[in-house]
């Protein structure tokens, strides 16, 4: 099996539940919200250590400009989405397809092949899939989406510069209920958007540090409230962390 998607020799660490996490709103840490006020969030900004979470663009912006290393990938990530949005603008539906269709195609035969761990630990020995339901820190590097709460049902696996503007192409439209990211040594994040073609509400997961899974273990209810709200995520490289 190719090491390009799955080095077999790594071997499992820590695990990270961010719902755990202490939650900053607007730059000041806070306690637990009402839902009211957790639905006026308009970014949320996942960390290994704490979860950021913004009201208005000026508060995030502002928070940024304090955190240099976060504000110059946040606006990467930010700039790659914008020039996805300007490339299809100008497209209907049908052209837009056509130039997502091979892409599509090459994350399917790559979704076979990592489904295909399922069956497998960290030595290639046959195992009951039911006890490798959840992405193990052995895993191909990269995103793992899934259908339910506590990483359940169907799921999708992004690998790293992934950029899907409407996941109805994979068939997870409003659909996703949690998250694993897998780190082995390269920094990312994974970036999830209420609307199609990266509008809306977004929840931007950054991978902790290497040799670890970042875990949302259920987008439903408190803090985030973006349970099967998702229809467009991009996975982008970071330049440090």
């Amino acid at each position: 099996m190719s090491n390009e998607f799955w080095n077999a020799n790594w071997q499992p660490r820590r695990g990270i539940s961010n719902p755990k996490l202490p939650l900053f709103l607007d730059g000041q840490k806070t306690t637990k919200l009402a839902e009211a006020e957790c639905r006026k969030i308009t970014d949320f900004l996942v960390l290994e250590k704490e979860i950021h979470a913004f009201t208005e663009d000026q508060n995030r912006d502002s928070w940024l400009q304090k955190n240099k290393q976060v504000q110059s990938n946040y606006e990467y990530v930010s700039k790659g989405v914008s020039d996805v949005q300007q490339k299809f603008k100008q497209m209907d539906q049908q052209n837009r397809e056509k130039i997502l269709d091979p892409y599509v195609k090459r994350l399917r035969i790559q979704n076979e092949f990592v489904h295909m761990l399922h069956d497998q630990d960290a030595e290639q020995n046959i195992q009951v899939p039911s006890l490798f339901k959840a992405a193990s820190s052995w895993w191909p590097e990269g995103a793992y989406l899934y259908k339910h709460c506590g990483f359940g049902g169907y799921w999708i696996y992004l690998p790293l510069n992934s950029t899907i503007p409407h996941l109805s192409f994979l068939g997870l439209n409003d659909a996703i209920s949690s998250v694993i990211l897998v780190r082995h040594s390269t920094p990312f994040s994974c970036s999830l958007y209420e609307h199609g073609w990266y509008q809306g509400r977004r929840v931007t997961i950054v991978a902790g540090s290497p040799g670890t899974t970042t875990q949302v273990r259920c987008l439903k209810g408190y803090p985030y409230y973006f349970n099967d709200k998702a229809s467009s995520v991009i996975v982008s490289n970071w330049w440090s962390g």
